[in-house]
């Protein structure tokens, strides 16, 4: 054989013998046979010999173990009377290629010492000082054997695991106590052997446990392939496994236990539910339930029953309403996420799903992946409030026609390009110690409302169209009229659109997405009970041809309109006796007293000693 054994005189009371092979040592030879040291080999028959080249010879000191580098995968075990007086050591290796049973080029034989030995056996029940093994893979046990002539105490500990390049665990089992050790680089395991208690030692008391690391491992991702970070996945089963999903929506679970698990995940970081959730999903879920237009993907059909009743009916939409416009901030359901493994199929049954899967983890990794549904959210607009496509087209609404009857303050919402609108959301602020909410007229459109914040100056409301389909409705058309008190006689106070608590957005039949323009509207109590000159924004504007300006008096009298070009002459007049109201004037740029070009251009409103002037564009 290829191993080299040499006794050591040094070792407790009687020596020990050291083996080396395949540049693996127990105790302390080496490759080198020192100058007058004798040493001994196996034949593997008679007649053997052994033979020398002069080149074979090195100068060195001693007999120290020398070799290149780090053999890897090797664990020493070393056992050691409490006084250290008498101790041994065996070697255990683990190299691709290599078999259970005794290899010449990789093995050592473990020969007797004088009072106490430790060895490894082979499944040939061969006593090892080296016994290389093969990969490591699923759970392998190996004895070991302790022949003693010493008794009292002693302690077993380990050396060589920073040379593992895999991840591996050992555990020594110690059968007569019923005992595990997880071994580590500090491990120290004390133990007794009695003199009349042959269980105390022999090969059947100590087993070393080698387990191979396994892994649960795969994304989360929604069915549209967007990760999901944040997500906290769990295993139970005979220990408890978590990892959180990276920013990449990965996750990696690690463990050395071969077992059964239950598999799930929770999303916990992510809970506000109008994030993603919009009357664009309201809108989508209608014309599904409708078979106007039906949902592209199962998931979606998942994401929009949102009552888990495993089905989409009104109530659905009801709910995602309320979320809509902030009267809950969650579903009576409770569900917020949901995470499906994706080994179940759910194109012919949706609901065939759970949000659990039961694995068993036995010899090799498992690669699982979750598909990751926000509930409520159909067109998986949660990573990005602007998902979806958006239209070049404004919906615009105008504040600005405000005025005061019997003291109530009303505030007409008139609209421009209302065209093709399927639906729209949006919050209106105002100052709540300056004004008190008093009511809603709806007028052109029944809409839905949440008052639950007037108080608070936020009101939120949306619309989308019964049928699945979309409206369109005439420029100056009111969708409705907010009314106000005043909280005292100085009361002033901006009203005005936005995403308060309800993003500010609009959608058309095709789904896009429109901004939502608007203008405010400038409450001050002391000029509407006086009396105020105002003149609004034209519109369009900017424009190439023709534009409409709209006026309010609060007075009757003259009232003259005039367009200025920047060099300060004037190129349209309008004069006309006019009683106290809104009126609107459409000027045509080819009516006017001298050319007008494209530019910037003021509109100047006159009346009962007061003026008021602004800008518009021609294209």
């Amino acid at each position: 054989n290829n191993a080299i054994y040499i006794w050591d005189p040094t070792v407790g009371m009687s020596g020990n013998y050291t083996s080396y092979v395949g540049g693996v040592s127990a105790g302390k030879a080496s490759q080198y046979i020192a100058s007058g040291q004798s040493f001994f080999v196996k034949a593997n028959g008679t007649g053997a010999s052994i033979s020398y080249a002069e080149n074979d010879k090195v100068t060195t000191q001693g007999n120290t173990f020398i070799r290149e580098g780090i053999i890897e995968n090797v664990l020493r075990i070393k056992i050691a009377s409490d006084d250290k007086v008498n101790y041994d050591e065996t070697s255990l290796r683990f190299r691709n290629g290599s078999s259970e049973k005794f290899e010449s080029d990789f093995d050592a034989h473990k020969l007797a010492n004088g009072w106490i030995n430790l060895s490894s056996l082979t499944d040939e029940d061969l006593d090892l000082s080296i016994n290389t093994l093969g990969d490591i893979k699923d759970v392998q046990s190996v004895k070991l054997r302790i022949a003693a002539w010493a008794f009292g105490d002693y302690k077993i500990n380990f050396s060589g695991l920073e040379s593992f390049t895999e991840h591996v665990q050992f555990r020594l089992v110690d059968k007569f106590l019923d005992e595990i050790t997880l071994v580590d680089a500090d491990s120290e395991y004390t133990f007794q052997i009695e003199e009349n208690s042959p269980e105390t030692y022999g090969d059947d008391r100590f087993e070393l446990q080698i387990f191979q690391e396994l892994f649960i491992k795969g994304e989360v991702r929604t069915y549209l392939g967007v990760p999901v970070d944040g997500v906290k996945v769990n295993a139970n089963g005979d220990d408890i496994m978590e990892k959180v999903t990276d920013n990449l929506g990965a996750y990696s679970l690690e463990t050395f236990d071969q077992s059964n698990y239950i598999l799930s995940a929770t999303k916990s970081d992510d809970l506000k539910l109008n994030k993603g959730v919009t009357t664009l999903d309201i809108v989508m879920s209608k014309r599904h339930l409708l078979q106007i237009a039906e949902f592209t993907s199962p998931y979606q059909v998942v994401a929009a029953d949102v009552n888990d009743s495993k089905s989409i009916t009104s109530l659905d939409l009801v709910e995602m309403r309320k979320i809509v416009l902030g009267i809950q901030e969650e579903f009576k359901s409770g569900l917020t996420w949901l995470f499906i493994p994706g080994t179940y199929e759910l194109t012919d049954d949706p609901f065939n799903y759970k949000t659990t899967l039961d694995l068993s983890l036995e010899d090799q990794d498992i690669n699982l992946d979750f598909v990751g549904v926000k509930v409520g959210d159909v067109n998986n607009s949660w990573t990005n409030q602007n998902a979806g496509r958006q239209s070049k087209e404004n919906l615009e609404i105008n504040l600005e026609h405000l005025k005061l009857a019997d003291e109530i303050i009303e505030i007409p919402f008139v609209v421009q390009d209302f065209k093709d609108i399927s639906g729209y959301q949006f919050s209106i602020t105002w100052d709540a110690t300056q004004l008190e909410y008093y009511g809603i007229e709806h007028q052109s459109l029944e809409g839905y409302i949440n008052e639950a914040f007037v108080d608070e100056g936020v009101l939120t409301t949306m619309w989308d169209e019964t049928n699945g389909k979309s409206v369109e409705l005439e420029n100056g058309s009111i969708l409705f009229v907010l009314r106000f008190t005043a909280m005292d006689n100085k009361a002033n106070s901006l009203v005005e659109i936005n995403s308060t608590l309800t993003k500010a957005v609009a959608y058309d039949s095709y789904l896009n997405s429109l901004s939502i323009k608007s203008t405010s509207a400038n409450v001050n109590l002391n000029e509407l009970r006086n009396g105020k000159l105002e003149l609004f924004q034209n519109v369009p504007n900017p424009f190439e041809q023709t534009t409409e300006i709209s006026f309010k008096i609060t007075k009757p009298g003259l009232v003259k309109l005039s367009v200025i070009n920047l060099l300060g002459e004037t190129v349209y007049v309008h004069e006309q006796d006019y009683d106290a109201g809104v009126y609107s004037i459409t000027w045509e740029r080819s009516h006017s007293f001298n050319p007008v070009s494209p530019g910037i251009y003021l509109y100047r409103l006159e009346s009962n000693g007061q003026h008021v002037v602004r800008k518009m564009l021609i294209k």
